[in-house]
């Protein structure tokens, strides 16, 4: 966002982690080329297989997924609150449903685990209703950012495809290492592989915060769309701290995977072991879309940002835990719901049960994207206000009361 209004001078952070990810970005597209050269076989697809109409497919179901996901924007900008509530009936009432029928076909054990999941469920509804509140104003002013400048639809779809054209180069380069059977080589693709996917996923995070941040620091002299300018920022200034960020949480990740299958499994100990590496690779990656959205928001280095990020986590913890876990439960059935409808509309049209599979997966990829952006621009706005509140007294003093009455609303709750 606006450097001089912010105080600070734009400056290249954390360089040296965006010259090693180019380096190796550049090395798995040499590779990939490499390997086709030596296999040209590679690119060869299996005859009878009608592509046209499996692109035809997909690409009806993704223009499908992204109305409907326009649709849900619109509605939950409007009537948030009463989704949250929704989200949170549904998880108990299905909880109790799929209970009764552990029961009634002869599991028992299973019935229990998932009745005793939808009391958890009531217990921490009840515990943070208070809170709903605060996390509906968030959302509906999430929604409302996302459709006042859509342009960022573009950037998360261009990540998409970005993300796409580099899984088919890196898959080229497994194939060729996996049949030389270069162990080592494999693990350092599977890092590399995490490292790519989460940089391009964090680099829509930042220019999305960036956005968000313009909103919220400058509403009256922002750009008509900063969308361009956000994404421009964090793929030079910022690049390298997204970077370096994005590494931490890739090692954590890459780790796991390799980890998991030497690990003895039906074992106590081994069981431990992969959840205690589980959520290690959670917690990191939770704490990490805090501290790069300091990243986006100031233009900090990623040292300083993960500071920032650890001290605001120690005063509001429970809050942004609260507020992530009530917006993305209800963002995952949204997801989740909308998905299966266009897909099973599909696959009734064309009559075939595999068009369901292909329309589901390409409905929830679209659609993901947008619920991850409506996530991204929740934080964003939370991180915002609790850094710096008396910016939006000034800028929109209706949405400092309201957020000020529901904070104040949450602060007599037990979970304060």
């Amino acid at each position: 966002i606006n450097a001089e209004y912010m105080g600070y001078t734009p400056q290249y952070r954390d360089r040296w982690f965006a010259v090693v990810f180019a380096v190796q970005l550049l090395s798995t597209f040499i590779a990939a080329i490499a390997a086709l050269v030596k296999e040209p076989q590679l690119l060869e697809v299996e005859r009878g297989l009608k592509y046209s109409h499996l692109v035809g497919l997909m690409f009806l179901c993704a223009v499908l997924a992204l109305a409907v996901g326009i649709f849900w924007l619109l509605i939950m900008r409007k009537l948030a609150f009463i989704f949250i509530w929704a989200a949170a009936l549904i998880h108990a009432v299905l909880g109790s449903v799929l209970a009764i029928v552990s029961f009634v076909k002869g599991y028992p054990g299973g019935g229990i685990l998932l009745l005793a999941m939808v009391a958890g469920t009531v217990v921490w509804t009840v515990a943070v209703k208070e809170r709903i509140e605060f996390a509906s104003l968030l959302l509906e002013n999430a929604c409302s950012i996302l459709l006042l400048y859509p342009r960022i639809l573009l950037v998360a779809c261009m990540g998409l495809v970005t993300q796409l054209v580099y899984v088919c180069l890196w898959g080229l380069v497994v194939r060729m290492v996996y049949s030389s059977g270069s162990d080592g080589w494999m693990a350092l693709l599977v890092l590399l592989f995490f490292w790519t996917t989460q940089t391009i996923q964090n680099v829509v995070h930042a220019s999305t915060c960036g956005v968000v941040a313009t909103w919220y620091f400058l509403p009256e002299n922002a750009p008509a769309d900063p969308t361009s300018d956000c994404l421009s920022r964090s793929l030079t200034y910022s690049f390298g701290s997204i970077c370096f960020g994005s590494l931490a949480s890739a090692i954590a990740r890459a780790l796991e995977e390799l980890f998991r299958p030497s690990v003895r499994r039906h074992t106590f100990v081994g069981e431990c072991m992969i959840c205690v590496m589980h959520w290690l690779e959670r917690f990191l990656e939770y704490f990490n879309i805090y501290a790069l959205t300091q990243v986006a928001v100031y233009g900090k280095s990623y040292a300083h940002a993960a500071r920032d990020a650890a001290m605001l986590l120690q005063t509001c913890g429970i809050r942004a835990v609260i507020n992530d876990s009530l917006i993305n439960s209800l963002l995952a059935i949204v997801c989740g719901s909308s998905s299966f409808v266009i897909a099973s509309v599909i696959a009734l049209a064309y009559q075939s049960a595999a068009t369901f599979f292909l329309g589901f997966l390409a409905s929830f990829v679209v659609i993901g994207t947008l619920t991850s952006l409506v996530s991204s621009s929740v934080i964003a706005i939370f991180v915002c206000y609790a850094e710096e509140p008396d910016v939006l007294r000034v800028a929109n003093g209706l949405l400092f009361d309201r957020i000020g009455r529901a904070v104040d609303n949450a602060s007599r709750t037990p979970l304060s």
